[in-house]
């Protein structure tokens, strides 16, 4: 099974970066036919609905490995199925509230990361009025963030193990929400 999930990690990843980027078009590297002419800009390359499709599905499977009863049984949470939406590095996940007057939640995946991208994304969470903090022994480093709004408080889980890094926000206790996060990374292992 790891086995089976490291692969869609690969292939997702991918095949999402193969569907939406463009390949610049070659230069010449011959003086004698360099000119003073603007160089052309990259063709823009289409994806084909067919790769679309695949990388709609390679989201999918990745919110399935957060299924709304795993949200349920360490949150607390009753959410509908996971809706996925993604661009060429990341797959988002949002879970609606069952019930009306309910919370959403977000789950995003971001592929390809690294130590040097982890403090990146960091650096963007560092916001004034937000407590931002090290989460010691979740993944290959963590930290989360709470913040306030009303009489809601929603911690913020960002965690890299490997490729993958994995940010689950919820208004829940910081341990529900750092337990969801142990759990999907013991699928990654």
């Amino acid at each position: 099974m790891r086995t089976a999930i490291r692969l869609l990690a690969a292939a997702s990843a991918a095949l999402l970066l193969s569907a939406c980027s463009a390949a610049p078009n070659s230069v010449s590297s011959d003086p004698a036919m360099d000119t003073q002419a603007e160089p052309e800009p990259p063709a823009v390359v289409e994806p084909l609905e067919e790769d679309m499709e695949a990388a709609r599905s390679n989201a999918a499977a990745w919110c399935a490995l957060i299924p709304s009863s795993l949200v349920a049984s360490t949150l607390g949470m009753q959410l509908e199925s996971p809706t996925a939406s993604f661009s060429a590095e990341e797959v988002n996940c949002t879970y609606l509230p069952v019930e009306d007057g309910g919370r959403t939640i977000q789950v995003q995946f971001r592929l390809s990361q690294d130590h040097e991208s982890f403090i990146a994304v960091r650096e963007e969470s560092d916001i004034p009025g937000v407590e931002i903090a090290d989460l010691p022994n979740v993944g290959d480093e963590a930290f989360y963030t709470s913040s306030e709004f009303g009489d809601v408080v929603t911690n913020t889980v960002t965690a890299r193990q490997g490729s993958v890094v994995l940010t689950v926000g919820a208004p829940s206790p910081l341990e529900g929400v750092t337990e969801l996060v142990r759990q999907v990374f013991d699928q990654l292992a």
